[in-house]
């Protein structure tokens, strides 16, 4: 464990947009962290409801606490973060990303630094934690286990496995991610973009199978838990749909920025990927399957390449 003295100042990023129900909650919960040492950097979407009025009492009723309040792009939550990240957010440090409906336990940034203090000194870090799904009164919903793989890009091309709101980065990442932020075009998640992003720079990837998250789950979400039956319908409209064959094209295109510290090795499968993409539809399964493409799953896999056969992809 760091000697509490030892441990640096986090600034905690969160996007709103109309989350009046669940922020004060979420805001509550940052208090009674057992890291006391953090700013909050708040972006909101153009919120109408009491959103603002929430977070303005918070900065009133905490007046040693620093609380910046921007307003978002007005495009969704993955330009929200991007802009934040990129552009309004603090411009360095350790940086955790905060939904606006969840609740912290009191562990949950000290986890993080500590698992992050055992990376390679002066490299890029990230920590992704696990959470508890929890229903709209935060009461436990049935644990659902999940196996997580090794992250790689090849897996980040078309999946994200790190989620939003449980991570926190290093100084050095957050400084990679500011630069890549301002230089992306649309991403359809900010989360996703980042593993693919830090698995592609090669940046350590450290997870941590303790929950430090309570994830509501309220039908308002703006990405749920992959849960139960209607989940894994939704999903599969999606893919019918073209949207998921988008959101790929839109991930690999903010990747492919001049600039971007890509691996070589990852250099060339991003280009790869995307002339797979964009080959003729009856080219594209074998081109993909080539590259070593997968999900964490083999029934994940098997349901992208049948998405791809049927011209979904």
């Amino acid at each position: 464990m760091i000697r509490q003295c030892e441990r640096p100042h986090v600034h905690i990023l969160m996007c709103t947009r109309n989350g009046a129900r669940f922020l004060e909650e979420q805001l509550a919960s940052f208090l009674t962290q057992s890291h006391a040492d953090w700013s909050l950097w708040v972006s909101d979407d153009g919120s109408d409801d009491a959103t603002l009025t929430i977070l303005e009492d918070f900065r009133s009723a905490n007046p040693s606490r620093a609380v910046h309040v921007f307003s978002g792009p007005g495009r969704g939550s993955g330009a929200n973060f991007l802009s934040l990240l990129g552009t309004n957010g603090p411009p360095a440090g350790h940086v955790a990303l905060s939904d606006q409906d969840d609740v912290w336990l009191p562990d949950r940034l000290e986890r993080a630094l500590d698992r992050l203090a055992l990376c390679r000194l002066g490299a890029p870090a990230i920590y992704g934690g696990t959470t508890i799904e929890v229903r709209a009164d935060l009461t436990r919903l049935p644990s659902v286990r999940r196996r997580r793989k090794t992250p790689s890009f090849a897996n980040a091309l078309i999946q994200n496995t790190l989620p939003g709101n449980t991570i926190l980065m290093n100084p050095r990442a957050y400084s990679l991610v500011r630069e890549a932020a301002r230089k992306a075009a649309e991403v359809p998640h900010h989360d996703w973009w980042l593993y693919a992003l830090m698995t592609g720079i090669g940046a350590e990837i450290t997870f941590d199978d303790k929950p430090t998250v309570l994830y509501r789950q309220h039908g308002g979400n703006s990405v749920g838990a992959h849960r139960g039956m209607g989940a894994t319908l939704q999903r599969f409209a999606i893919l019918a749909s073209s949207r998921y064959g988008g959101w790929l094209r839109a991930n690999a295109a903010a990747l492919a920025a001049d600039g971007l510290p890509l691996t070589s090795e990852n250099a060339t499968l991003l280009r790869e990927f995307r002339s797979a993409l964009d080959a003729p539809a009856p080219q594209r399964l074998a081109r993909l399957g080539r590259l070593g493409i997968r999900r964490q799953s083999g029934f994940g896999t098997a349901c992208i390449y049948a998405a791809t056969a049927m011209g979904w992809i």
